[in-house]
C-alpha cells in the first residue's frame, strides 16, 4: 500500500460490548447504585468518552462506508460504562479541562507522527508500535485479511458504542433500523464476524494503540489515520516478504534434514546427507514437482503409505512419476506429507502426527528465532529474536497455518508471492489449516500446542528460572538479608548518593536522562525511551526495528 492510499472515516456505530465485571466491595456497589439512580447532567456538547481499548473489530478498504452487525458486537462494556459514568458526572469545567488536556496530547502525537513519516530515512519511535502490529499480524492474526478492513470494521463498532452512551435508546434503535446490515447476505455477515474476531485480538494485545486510532476518528483526522494504516500495512507486507525471502535459501538446508530425521521410517531409502539433485539458491524453477525429493514432501496422505512407507521402490517411483507429471493433481484440500510426523503416521488415522512435521518446526524456528536456531534453538544470535520483539511466546492456529503456507511456498517453483501454484491455492490451504483446529478435539489441540511450545518456545525466557538447589544463589535466598551491624544506614546513604550522582549526569528519569530516555504519557499512552518501546498493558518491546527482519 502506498502513502497516497486514503481511508474513509465515515463509520456507523455498533452496539456496546460487555466485559466481565470485576468483584466489587459493598461500598462500591452502593456508590454505583447512587450514581445510576441520580439524574445525569447533560453533556453540552457531547464529547466522546475515553474508550477502553479492549474492544475490537475489522476495517474495510478505502472509501467504503461501514455498518456493523448488531448481533456480532457482544463484547465486554461494563468497564467502559463505568468510565463513561465517571465522566458524565464531571462538572462542565472538569470535562472541558480533561478534553483540552487530551486534545493537547493528541496534537503532540500528530506532530511526531507526521515528522517521522515524512523523514527521508525512516527511524520510527512514535510510529514503532504501529509498525510492530504490522510485523505481528501476518504471523499471528491473519495472512490474507486486509488490515485496513479489519481496523475499519472494529473502529466502526467502537464508535457506535460511544454513541450508545450519549444518545437515547430510541435514537439508537432508529439508527439500527437504518443500518445497512439488513442488506448483507450470509457470506457478508460471516466475513464481518471474522473481521471483528481478528480486531478483538488486536485490541486485547495492543489496547492503547486502538485508543489512538479512535482519537483520530473522533477528531476527524483523516491524514493521521491514513499514515498509521499505511505504516501497519507496509510492515505487514515487509514481515511476510522477509520470511519468504529468508526461507527461499534456508529451505535447501532443511529438506535433507527432514529426510535424515525420518530415515528410519522410510524403507529402502538411503540416509540423505545433501539435496540430490542440488537446487539453485537464487532461482526456484527446479523446485516443486520438478524435484523428486520435494515431490515426496508434496505427496498427499492417501498416497504417502504406498509411495514412501511401503518396502516397494518400484511402486514409489510410479507414484512420484504421476505426481511430477500432474497425473495426480495437488490441491489445497490434500494433506501433504510435510505436515506429518512420519514416526506417528497412521494410514488409518489422518489425525495421527498431523501438523507435527519436522519441516514445520524448522521453519517456525527460522522465522521466530532466526536461521541459526532452526536446528538448535539455544544457538541463536545475540540479537533479540522476532518472537521476543513481538511478544510471540506460544503457538496458535494462525501461527501454525502461516508456517504451513510459508513451507509450501518455499518448496514450490513459484518465484514471487502468489495465491496459486497450478491447481494448489495457497489462501485456501491457509483456511483449511485453520479449519482443522475448528474440527479437532480439545484434547488433540492441547497436545499439539504443547508440542509446538516445547519445540519452538521452550527456551524463550518469560520469567527467571529458579536456581539449582545446591547453588550459591539458592543458599543466598535461604539466609537472612538483615545486616549484623548498624552500618547499613550509612552504606545505603552512600549508595544512594552514588546513584544520584550518576543520574544527575544525564538528567532525571522523567526528563529523558539515563533513567528512562523519554517522556511518559499519563493517560495510558506510550512510554518511549532510548530505542526500546513499552506499551501499557502490552506484552511486547523492541530494541530496534524488526529483529531479524
Amino acid at each position: 500500500m502506498n502513502s497516497s492510499t486514503s481511508y474513509s472515516l465515515t463509520l456507523i456505530m455498533a452496539q456496546p460490548a460487555r466485559k466481565k465485571p470485576r468483584l466489587k466491595s459493598a461500598l462500591t456497589k452502593r456508590i454505583n447504585a447512587q450514581r445510576i439512580n441520580s439524574p445525569s447532567p447533560s453533556l453540552s456538547p457531547p464529547s466522546p468518552p475515553q474508550i477502553s481499548s479492549r474492544t475490537r473489530t475489522p476495517a474495510s478498504s478505502s472509501h467504503i462506508q461501514i455498518s456493523t452487525a448488531s448481533n456480532s458486537s457482544q463484547t465486554n462494556t461494563q468497564p467502559q460504562a463505568r468510565r463513561a459514568q465517571t465522566f458524565a458526572h464531571e462538572d462542565p469545567q472538569q470535562q472541558e479541562r480533561r478534553e483540552r488536556r487530551k486534545k493537547r496530547k493528541y496534537e503532540e502525537f500528530v506532530k511526531e507522527v507526521a515528522a517521522e513519516y515524512e523523514a527521508e530515512y525512516k527511524s520510527y519511535k512514535t510510529l514503532l508500535p504501529y509498525q510492530q502490529i504490522g510485523l505481528y499480524a501476518p504471523r499471528c492474526l491473519s495472512l490474507y485479511q486486509n488490515m485496513a478492513a479489519i481496523l475499519n470494521a472494529g473502529l466502526a463498532r467502537e464508535t457506535r458504542q460511544m454513541k450508545a452512551r450519549t444518545r437515547s435508546l430510541q435514537a439508537l434503535n432508529e439508527e439500527s433500523n437504518n443500518d445497512d446490515e439488513s442488506d448483507l447476505d450470509e457470506d457478508d455477515l460471516a466475513e464481518r464476524t471474522h473481521l471483528l474476531t481478528i480486531y478483538d485480538k488486536i485490541a486485547s494485545t495492543f489496547p492503547s494503540i486502538i485508543e489512538r486510532l479512535l482519537e483520530s476518528v473522533n477528531y476527524d483526522d483523516t491524514e493521521t489515520y491514513n499514515i498509521i494504516i499505511n505504516v501497519i500495512d507496509q510492515a505487514f507486507s515487509e514481515a511476510r516478504r522477509n520470511d519468504t525471502s529468508r526461507l527461499k535459501t534456508e529451505i535447501l538446508r532443511f529438506i535433507p534434514n527432514v529426510f535424515q530425521t525420518y530415515s528410519d521410517a522410510l524403507p529402502n531409502m538411503n540416509e540423505v546427507i545433501v539435496l540430490d539433485p542440488p537446487c539453485l539458491c537464487d532461482a526456484k524453477s527446479d523446485r516443486g514437482v520438478n524435484h523428486p525429493m520435494i515431490t515426496m514432501l508434496f505427496c498427499p496422505f492417501r498416497k504417502t503409505r504406498d509411495a514412501l512407507l511401503r518396502n516397494n521402490a518400484t511402486h514409489r517411483e510410479t507414484i512420484l512419476d504421476s505426481l511430477m507429471s500432474h497425473d495426480i493433481p495437488l490441491t489445497a484440500d490434500d494433506l501433504p506429507m510435510f505436515l506429518y510426523d512420519l514416526h506417528k503416521f497412521d494410514s488409518k488415522n489422518k489425525w495421527g502426527g498431523l501438523l507435527r512435521g519436522h519441516l514445520l518446526i524448522l521453519i517456525c524456528r527460522c522465522i521466530l528465532l532466526g536461521p541459526g536456531a532452526a536446528f538448535a534453538p539455544r544457538q541463536r544470535s545475540a540479537r533479540k529474536p522476532t518472537s521476543v520483539l513481538l511478544g510471540i511466546t506460544q503457538s496458535s492456529p494462525e501461527l501454525i497455518a502461516y508456517v504451513a503456507v510459508q513451507a509450501r511456498f518455499a518448496l514450490s517453483s513459484r518465484s514471487s508471492w502468489t495465491r496459486s501454484d497450478s491447481k494448489f491455492k495457497f489462501d485456501r490451504f491457509y483456511l483449511n489449516i485453520l479449519s482443522i483446529f475448528a474440527h479437532a478435539s480439545d484434547r488433540w489441540k492441547e497436545s499439539l500446542f504443547k508440542f509446538w511450545n516445547r519445540e519452538c518456545f521452550h527456551d524463550i525466557p518469560n520469567t527467571a528460572e529458579a536456581p539449582a538447589n545446591d547453588s550459591e544463589l539458592a543458599s543466598l535466598f535461604t539466609e537472612s538479608s538483615t545486616p549484623e551491624d548498624d552500618d547499613s544506614e550509612d552504606d545505603d546513604n552512600q549508595q544512594g548518593a552514588a546513584y544520584r550522582g550518576v543520574n544527575e549526569g544525564g538528567g532525571d528519569n522523567e526528563n529523558g536522562g539515563n533513567g528512562n530516555g523519554g517522556d511518559s504519557e499519563d493517560d495510558g499512552g506510550q512510554v518511549n525511551g532510548g530505542d526500546g518501546y513499552i506499551d501499557e498493558g502490552d506484552n511486547f518491546y523492541n530494541d530496534g526495528v524488526g529483529g531479524d527482519e
